[in-house]
């Protein structure tokens, strides 16, 4: 029983410290929610609807972003590693609705190596 609780525990001191910017330890997968205001109430007036991603890997590794409010997608990307290259960014903006809580999930695309690495990721 104990185990579970200290992996739960990491997986969430990790998550934060993605979402900020600041982790120092690429050996971890980042996936799942990743955003340092998870829970406010979407407003048009007060965020911009941007979602920004920066990963590492081999060619055709990729992870993608979401800006969600509640159901609604407000915008996505997709952060590709390219033939020659090791790193790849996404950068994406829409418009926020009124009403819903906000979401930003992080998520692997299919096939990637074991090298494949979220670096830094945020909404805002």
């Amino acid at each position: 029983m104990l185990k579970p609780v200290k992996f739960a525990s990491a997986s969430v001191t990790l998550l934060a410290l993605v979402a900020c910017g600041e982790a120092k330890d690429e050996s971890e997968v980042m996936q799942g929610e990743m955003d340092t205001k998870q829970g406010a109430q979407c407003d048009p007036s007060t965020m911009m609807g941007t979602v920004h991603l920066n990963i590492s890997g081999n060619a055709g590794d990729s992870f993608r972003i979401s800006y969600m409010c509640g159901n609604q997608m407000v915008t996505q990307c997709t952060a590709t590693v390219a033939a020659g290259a090791n790193q790849a960014t996404c950068t994406s903006q829409g418009p926020v609705p009124q009403g819903g809580m906000r979401r930003c999930p992080v998520g692997p695309g299919n096939g990637n190596g074991p090298q494949a690495r979220v670096v830094a990721a945020g909404c805002g």
